[in-house]
């Protein structure tokens, strides 16, 4: 798949999120069934409301290196945060069915690093990171 990068880019920026697809149907379900299985297994942690595998370039292989390193990801990422970012972290968190009551889940939060500064934030121009979701 090859995307327009600079219109991904440019949505980014104006709504602060964008969606595409960089895997196809059957590398996406075999990622999920890579990460369904080592939740079986009993890797990572667990808690009522997810189940987090840290780290999940080594131990997925080949499959999650590739949705890491998409060319345009990679584009869309250095067009957004500069040449000189990194990926931190690439986990897998699965959140948990909930019994619907307040406060017992995740709900929308935001990541690391924007947890740990405080008011006045960095301007949009000057974006801290990214999450990305599947």
């Amino acid at each position: 798949m090859i995307h327009d990068v600079d219109l991904l880019a440019k949505q980014l920026r104006q709504d602060g999120y964008v969606v595409f697809q960089l895997l196809s149907p059957e590398e996406a379900a075999g990622i999920n069934g890579l990460v369904r299985g080592l939740e079986l297994c009993g890797c990572g942690s667990r808690t009522s409301i997810q189940h987090r595998i840290a780290e999940l370039i080594p131990t997925g292989g080949a499959a999650v290196a590739k949705l890491v390193c998409h060319p345009d990801l990679l584009a869309l990422l250095s067009q957004y945060l500069g040449d000189n970012f990194r990926c931190a972290t690439f986990s897998s968190n699965t959140l948990l069915p909930q019994d619907g009551s307040l406060g017992t889940g995740l709900g929308w939060h935001a990541d690391y690093p924007y947890h740990d500064i405080g008011s006045p934030w960095p301007p949009p121009e000057y974006p801290q990171g990214v999450d990305m979701l599947r």
